[in-house]
């Protein structure tokens, strides 16, 4: 009982970190035809009157329209990996 305790909270971390990743992003068109901004500011994630993390830094990166989503995903899973391993390594 314990040991699906751990995994439904385990999995709700993940999906928390999945939300949060995803929510810093946005997309901007550029003009470039095919070309899609992908912008990451990481305070947009921040739920309201929640602490500024003064190195939080704004990144962008101009990618193939047909990219977008699937840069999306592994950027998300990589901090949800990040976020487990933390987690489990205690």
């Amino acid at each position: 009982m314990a040991d699906d305790k751990e995994r439904i909270r385990l999995l709700d971390l993940a999906l928390d970190a999945l939300e949060d990743e995803l929510k810093s992003w946005t997309r901007l068109g550029t003009w470039k035809t095919g070309v899609t901004r992908l912008v990451r500011n990481p305070l947009r994630a921040a739920p309201l009157g929640a602490p500024v993390d003064k190195d939080a830094e704004i990144s962008f990166i101009d990618v193939p329209d047909s990219e977008v989503n699937g840069i999306l995903t592994r950027v998300a899973m990589d901090k949800v990996v990040t976020v487990l391993r933390k987690e489990l390594r205690g």
